[in-house]
């Protein structure tokens, strides 16, 4: 029976680990993959490209994004563009992966889109495995400072909001746990575990697949560590990241009903969570103008250089065409000598067979003449015999009479 496993998790870096450990052991991922980053992700995120504009286009249609910090409602999310989430996805699925033994989707944002997965794929008579990848609040903080300016207390919101959200809509499926120091730091360890956890089979033992393991966990995936005695500050949202940091930790190994209890404990002790993200809407806004406006001069830098590489395919093209033409027009005129050439070759071959056809006429009166000689030369040969028996007789005659006249 064909076997499906989700990844996801608030951190790219993180499911991304996993994920490429996951293909190393012949998970399949499907062949129409986002690409690396050099500065990012070199080793690849293993993301599928329509799935992830479709995750995209989801969320916009109902208001939100990956770094949005309030909760999304999944039960209310717009009918319509939600109906046509669901033809894609299952489309997309019933051509990639359909009749595969065992593959994957990762996608952060499946944190957030959990239930209408699952919903989609009872359609498809698939239940799927979830894999929760987490990732210290710290490092995930430092990693979004770095990259999209963010402040502490709003990667704060959305680790929390991922990492909530990713557990209570996977609560009752098959599911397990494994952190980004995990799978770094122990990898063969951690998929032994989530293959017993998860009851399936790797199409390739992890301690085969040590070699490609090694090669792509390497420390150098990890830009940000956590020290203790330097924590950060996450404002009015501490100490909640990394309470739930612990009890994602104490569940690496333990399936969902150990986790339920203390998580409900955690967040009945929480403020309420629409308080604590009441301020970041304004933040929010600004960064999302500045992230499209990041985008626009991406875009039109792309455009340039899109356009500067076509103005030089046409150049190369103009050239090229150039050279066929000359080409073309040299073995035209090489067409033509041969063709003349073989013309004369006809002409002299015609005139030689003519010449071997007079040769063989002569050489047929030769062979007449030759064989009247011969016939002429046994008559005379046998005629030469019958004198040469009359002369013997002759001479025998002769030489009687000499001995009769001796008498």
């Amino acid at each position: 029976m064909a076997q499906c496993l989700l990844i996801t998790g608030m951190h790219r870096s993180g499911t991304s680990a996993v994920a490429g450990a996951l293909n190393a052991l012949g998970v399949d991922f499907g062949d129409r993959l986002m690409p690396p980053r050099e500065r990012e992700n070199s080793r690849g995120y293993f993301e599928d490209l329509e799935i992830y504009e479709a995750h995209n286009r989801l969320l916009a249609d109902a208001g939100h994004s990956w770094d949005d910090p309030r909760a999304l409602d999944e039960s209310h999310l717009p009918e319509q563009p939600l109906e046509r989430f669901r033809d894609e996805i299952s489309r997309i699925l019933r051509d990639r992966f359909m009749g595969k033994p065992l593959w994957a989707i990762k996608d952060p944002r499946i944190c957030l889109l959990a239930s209408t997965w699952c919903e989609l794929l009872v359609d498809l008579a698939i239940e799927p495995s979830f894999v929760i990848v987490h990732r210290h609040p710290d490092e995930v903080a430092a990693s979004l400072a770095r990259r999209d300016g963010f402040s502490a207390e709003k990667s704060a919101a959305l680790w929390l909001n991922h990492n909530l959200a990713a557990e209570s809509s996977t609560r009752g499926k098959p599911r397990t746990f494994i952190a980004y120091d995990g799978i770094l730091d122990s990898p063969r360890e951690n998929l032994t575990r989530l293959a017993h956890e998860l009851e399936l089979s790797w199409p390739v033992a992890p301690d085969l697949a040590d070699a490609h393991l090694t090669d792509h966990l390497t420390p150098a995936l990890r830009n940000h560590t956590a020290h203790p005695e330097e924590k950060t500050h996450f404002g009015r949202f501490a100490p909640w990241p990394e309470r739930l940091h612990l009890l994602l930790l104490a569940a690496n190994g333990a399936q969902s009903g150990p986790l339920s209890d203390p998580v409900d404990s955690l967040i009945r002790a929480m403020p309420s969570f629409e308080d604590l993200v009441d301020p970041f809407p304004i933040e929010h806004n600004a960064q999302r103008v500045n992230l499209l406006e990041r985008e626009r001069v991406s875009l039109r830098n792309q455009l340039t250089s899109i356009s500067d590489m076509t103005g030089s395919i046409s150049d190369m093209t103009e050239e090229r065409f150039e050279a066929v033409d000359i080409a073309l027009r040299t073995a035209e005129q090489e067409k033509l000598g041969t063709a003349a050439a073989i013309t004369e070759f006809q002409k002299r071959l015609d005139e030689q067979t003519k010449w071997l056809r007079i040769q063989e006429s002569e050489i047929e009166t030769h062979k007449g003449a030759i064989k009247a000689l011969q016939e002429q030369l046994g008559e005379r040969t046998r005629w030469l015999q019958i004198q040469s028996k009359t002369i013997d007789r002759l001479l025998g005659e002769l030489e009687q009479l000499k001995k009769a006249s001796e008498c």
